[in-house]
């Protein structure tokens, strides 16, 4: 799709099943490794939006570098493909794009709670998994929402602080779930602001 387009995706539903493509499947391929089987449909919609809620943190991280590259999410940056000057106009067109699609990856952490709710939170080292997971994507999101000058939400700032956040987790289911609904909470409030029509 990206050679057939000129490098670009045309939009959010090409974005979002690269997403699918990407971190979706493995993340399926889980789901049946945790639960019921076949998973309820409800289950695997979640797990493919918390695919897309993980892989847009890769997307918003490198939109400068995949630009370099030949490579854009979204076709407002078609014009500056294979730039690699900071110009304000490709500048703008960053923040902009990473704006939206921070806000479209925040509406999607609902989705990783309630999985968690349904299958994560049951075994040791898979509850640990799941928070160390989302707490380090929250703090990804956390960092680009300040970069598109919202102010960020609470949350562990270095990365030893994650992991320290999380290890309680192994041993406490109640304080896992706690840690994953306020960042569930949260990010909704950030998501509102970033992205009002949802998606």
């Amino acid at each position: 799709t990206f050679e057939r387009q000129g490098g670009v995706l045309a939009g959010d539903d090409q974005l979002l099943q690269y997403c699918r493509h990407v971190i979706g499947h493995p993340a399926q391929f889980v789901l049946h490794l945790l639960g019921e089987e076949p998973p309820a449909p409800a289950a695997e919609q979640d797990a493919w939006h918390s695919s897309e809620l993980i892989q847009l943190a890769n997307v918003t991280r490198d939109i400068e570098k995949d630009l370099e590259r030949g490579i854009a999410y979204d076709p407002a940056l078609r014009p500056y493909l294979g730039e690699k000057s900071a110009g304000v106009g490709r500048a703008e067109a960053i923040a902009t794009i990473r704006r939206r699609l921070t806000g479209l990856a925040l509406v999607r952490v609902a989705a990783f709670h309630r999985l968690f709710r349904g299958f994560a939170r049951h075994r040791p080292s898979t509850r640990f998994a799941a928070v160390l997971m989302l707490l380090f994507t929250d703090r990804h999101y956390r960092a680009m929402a300040r970069r598109v000058g919202l102010q960020p939400w609470p949350g562990p700032r270095s990365r030893t602080m994650v992991v320290i956040r999380a290890l309680p987790a192994l041993v406490v289911p109640a304080f896992a779930e706690r840690i994953v609904a306020r960042v569930a909470a949260r990010s909704a409030v950030a998501a509102a602001r970033l992205h009002p029509t949802g998606g």
